[in-house]
């Protein structure tokens, strides 16, 4: 289901950040997730919250600082005003190993939403699995291919 309004955020409960843990941090950690980023929420802020972090923030225009902060807490409760980039296309499949700045771009935006991908431009076989966890993980046809529908999905929120 896409975002399509805006929630209301719980109370704010404080700044978070390295090393806290605790109920506040699983919270914001759970919405994330919920939103389409790829995060656990274990409850313990560590270097994957405040890198994840600090990408939401640069994507909401936000001061980047890895601190969950009032402003980024509330965000995270808001409905998301991003769109895909258009559709490049072409499928990105593999084999062959397709290589581009479309598939750089698709790369990109996992690696920033928390995929461990390596941005490099070649469509590969760990680009594929990567494509197929986050095609299960968002209820799409897991075929490993980056077609219009996955394509879109990579930038879209969900709840």
């Amino acid at each position: 289901m896409t975002i399509t309004q805006n929630l209301q955020a719980p109370p704010f409960p404080g700044a978070i950040s390295k090393p806290k843990q605790g109920e506040a941090v699983k919270k914001w950690q759970q919405r994330m997730k919920d939103r389409g980023w790829h995060i656990q929420a274990d409850g313990i802020y560590g270097d994957i919250s405040e890198r994840l972090c600090k990408n939401f923030q640069a994507e909401k225009n936000l001061q980047v600082t890895g601190i969950v902060d009032e402003t980024t807490w509330n965000k995270t409760w808001t409905a998301p005003s991003e769109q895909a980039p258009p559709f490049p296309g072409r499928v990105l499949k593999q084999p062959p190993i397709m290589k581009g700045e479309d598939v750089k771009q698709w790369q990109d935006e996992m690696m920033k939403r928390g995929w461990p991908i390596k941005v490099d431009g070649s469509y590969g076989p760990k680009s594929e699995d990567i494509c197929r966890q986050f095609q299960q993980s968002h209820g799409l046809q897991p075929d490993g291919q980056v077609g219009r529908n996955t394509w879109t999905n990579t930038w879209v929120e969900t709840v």
